[in-house]
Formats: C-alpha cells, structure tokens, sequence
C-alpha cells in the first residue's frame, strides 16, 4: 500500500514537470538545432495564412455530404543562420495586393526585423533579419577602415564619405552618450574632432586630453562661432584642394582624401538644449547658428567636413528638412516616441514596427535602430563596454592631429599659412547654387534683390563670391526655410539686421 503512495506521489510530480520540461526542452532545441527553428517558422507561417484568412476553401460533394478543402497559395520559407526570407506569389492571386504590404506584420510574428522587400515578376520576397545581437562589437572593435568607414557593428558601417553625416536620438539614460564614445575611438584616430557640449556635462572630463585640448566648447557663443570657424575651415579646405588639383592639370576636383587631407568633425552633444538657449530673444544668434550648419551640411562633404548631431528629440523645429534629410546616417539608441521615429526614418519605414526595450536575457542593453536615408531601418545595439575598459585611457595615448586649416590653431601652434594663391580662389555663383541644390535663376534673383537693398554684388553666373557674401546668402536661404516668407521679404530683413549690427544697435 505504501509502495503504491509512494508511486502515486512520484507519477503525479511527473506529471506537474511535464509542462516546465516540454517548455525547457522547446527553447532548448529552438537555441540549438536550426532545423527544429525552421519546424517552428513553418508552423507560424501556416498559422498566420490560416488566421489571416489568406487561403481558397473549396468545397465537394461526397456521398457523405459536402467535404471542404483549403489551398494556401504559394508560399516559401527560406532560412538562413541569421535571415529568413519569405516569398509570397503574386501573378494576379486574389490576395497580390494585401502581400505586398505585410513588413510589418512579419515582424511581429517572428519577432524580427523586417530588413527588405525585393518587388519580382512572380513573387514579393520580404528578408528579415533574426539574432542581431549576435552582430554587437566590443567599444575596442570600433575601427576605421578606408573602404567601408566607421565600424558600428559586425554587420554595420558609417561610410561618412558616401553618407556624410550623422544623427543620434534617443531618451535619456538610453546610451547615445557610450555609442558617441565608442565611435570617438575611431574618429579621433584619423582626423580632427571639434567637439560642442551645451549643457557642460559628457565632454567635461575631456577637455584636459591632449588630442581634445582646446577642442571643446560649452557657452552658446563659443559653440556658434566653432560652427562659423568650421565655416571657415571648410573653405580653407577647398582652396587647398583646388590649388592642388590645378597643379595636377585636373579638371574636376576629387574628394578630400584624394589630396591627402584628414577629416575633420563638429561633433554636438544635447543639439535640443542648444537650439533652446538661442529661442529667448536672441533670434541674430539662432540665425547665425543656422547659416553655419546648413553650409557645413551641404557643402562639407568634399572638403571632408562632417557633422554629428546628438539630441533627445528630432523635431522639425530644431532640424528643419533639408538638413535632416541631408544628414545622411540616422541612428536611434534607446527609445523615441511614436512621432520620433518617423522623423529619424522617414516614409521608407512608415510600415515598420519598431519595437522598443532595454533589456535582453536580463541584462541591460542599448539597444536602437539604424539606417542610411532612404533605405529600411535595420535594429541595432550600441558597442559593448565592459568594466574593465575605459575610454579615457584609450583616448590619452592618441597623438594630437594638427588642424593647419584651422586659423585658430594655426596662430597658436605655430603651423605653417596656406599657401596665399589657395586663399584667393572663390566660388562662382554658378558654384554656390550647384552646391546648395539652389536653382541659379534663384540665385540670381537673391542677388538683385540684395543690390536694391545696397549690397555692391555681381549678379552673373560667373560672378565670385567672397566668404562674407556666401555666409549672407546662406543665412537669406536658413530664413526662408525657417519662415517661408518670399525671399524679397527675407533679403530686406536679413540686410536690414546686417546694418543693425554693423552700428551696434544690436547687442
């Protein structure tokens, strides 16, 4: 009777285990064996086209009555180490329209990440991406290589000549500041990095290092006159290229690494804080600040001037659409809010879902997604950073990169002028309008406009432009794209604040 308790006892624990067993033994082998992940993708596969309705039911009379039959249409499932594709038949099936719009609804029922949609003759193929953190690097991995850039992960590179430029968003707390440090171990061992910290906070530790001496600003004026220096910069930059390419009978000019130039990057920590300080009265500071920065966006790229931006919240107040959407790398890290991503990612991602947490195994992570204008966000974790590795040590045993471009350092560190025949050279009208995608009748009419106002200025196509009258036709450009007002209306304001500054009615 005992040995039948007991064996009762045993038979029922058992049978309690059965449930947390299967459940072990479930994740067990989907971890391990990639055939029994394929069993299961099937499975969901069948499932989604079943509860979709996404099937044809027939029906046929039997002598038992009428037996009825569902056909699924033709459907593939290929699986890969780290991607399954799914190719779904088109070739005028009821169903066509409904297939090519399912990128996010795959995502969600294999929880990965929709990465691509190729359009053929017969079938849609949606590619999604599984196990992206198996692509996360080390903060020491992130390198620099000439052909692909800045290496990001093992599946993900910042080109910045082919895609100039970069933008990090995300929350508080969600790791923009460890991505930007990780990525500094690349960009301060190539170039020049000129760095812009508002709110005096990331950057302060830094300032005593020998390769950042001198090259970080926190006050709102410092920052605006590093964006006009960098202004300054690029055309010194330029002019060099120029003489170099006349000396070597070219007749189109290459890009700045052609020449033997090193890149050199404003880098701006809290850009919503900025743009904020310079919204309480100080409208010919903002202004200034916004001729800069679209200058250096649309011009930078050949001279091998880029910019990065770090901020909490994209907003079109303080990135307005031109420069957004020539920034040409967009990276989130942490979390944004519904309204964020659309203008990180654009329409291209409109049927994305992007999916949002910090933790993975139990472990914190950062954790976004990244993507080059125009093309499918891809999810991304931000470089990992161990206790035992610190930046500032890394950091210090760089050697300084001298800036001979840069007037200001160049009076400092005694290097030697450019050559006087660099600085001569200008840009024609017909350049500046080609370089800012300004139709030149356009420019043209600024340029009118600007001599009925009293600027002595030639309006031909041929015409030279000094520094002073790019910055003003830069800033004329910023205010229409702020304000919308007709460019009669905004020449007059901005020539109008010119002369107020010249006497010093403006403070």
């Amino acid at each position: 009777m005992d040995m039948d308790k007991v064996l009762l006892v045993f038979l029922g624990s058992l049978l309690l285990l059965v449930p947390f067993l299967t459940r072990f033994l479930h994740r067990y082998f989907e971890e391990r064996f990639l055939f029994y992940k394929k069993c299961i993708r099937l499975y969901i596969m069948a499932r989604f086209l079943k509860d979709h309705s996404f099937y044809i039911e027939k029906e046929k009379k039997t002598e038992k009555g009428v037996k009825r039959k569902i056909a699924f249409p033709k459907v593939y499932v290929k699986q890969k180490s780290y991607e399954l594709f799914i190719s779904l038949e088109l070739q005028g099936n009821k169903f066509q329209e409904q297939f090519l719009n399912l990128g996010s609804e795959f995502e969600t029922a294999f929880f990965m990440d929709f990465m691509d949609k190729v359009d053929g003759e017969k079938f849609v193929v949606y590619q999604l991406a599984y196990a992206a953190f198996l692509n996360r690097i080390h903060a020491s991995e992130v390198t620099y290589d000439p052909k692909k850039g800045i290496k990001l992960a093992k599946n993900l590179w910042w080109n910045f000549v082919e895609s100039p430029h970069l933008l990090v968003a995300g929350g508080t707390g969600g790791g923009k500041t460890t991505f930007i440090r990780a990525v500094l171990i690349a960009l301060l061992k190539i170039g020049v990095v000129d760095a812009c910290d508002p709110k005096r906070a990331d950057f302060v530790p830094l300032e005593n290092l020998e390769v950042l001496k001198g090259r970080i600003h926190y006050d709102t004026e410092k920052i605006v006159s590093c964006f006009e220096n960098g202004v300054e910069i690029m055309h010194n930059r330029m002019a060099t290229m120029r003489k170099l390419a006349a000396e070597r009978g070219e007749k189109e000019l290459g890009s700045f690494d052609k020449y033997g130039l090193e890149p050199y990057f404003i880098l701006c920590d809290e850009f919503n804080s900025l743009v904020a300080s310079m919204e309480s009265g100080n409208y010919v500071l903002r202004e200034r600040f916004m001729a800069a920065d679209k200058q250096l966006i649309l011009q930078g790229r050949q001279a091998g001037v880029f910019l990065i931006k770090l901020m909490q919240k994209p907003s079109a107040q303080d990135l307005p659409t031109i420069i957004r959407d020539n920034m040409m790398f967009h990276i989130s890290i942490g979390k944004l809010s519904d309204t964020g991503y659309p203008m990180m990612f654009g329409d291209e991602n409109k049927n994305k879902r992007f999916k949002n947490y910090t933790r993975l195994a139990g472990k914190r992570v950062y954790r976004g997604y990244a993507a080059v204008v125009g093309e499918l966000a891809q999810e991304y974790y931000s470089p990992l950073v161990t206790k035992d590795f610190n930046f500032y040590d890394v950091y210090e045993a760089y050697p300084r990169i001298a800036n001979p471009f840069n007037p200001l350092e160049k009076n400092k560190e005694g290097l030697p002028s450019l050559p006087v025949e660099a600085m001569a050279q200008q840009t024609s009208l017909a350049d500046f309008a080609k370089e800012n995608d300004l139709p030149l009748s356009t420019a043209r009419k600024i340029m009118e406009l600007l001599v009925e106002n009293g600027y002595e200025v030639e309006s031909s196509a041929g015409a030279a432009l000094s520094d002073q009258v790019q910055n003003l036709l830069v800033q004329i450009m910023a205010d229409k794209e702020l304000t919308n007002d007709t460019y009669k209306v905004v020449v007059k304001r901005i020539v109008d604040r010119q002369e107020e500054l010249a006497s010093g009615a403006v403070q």
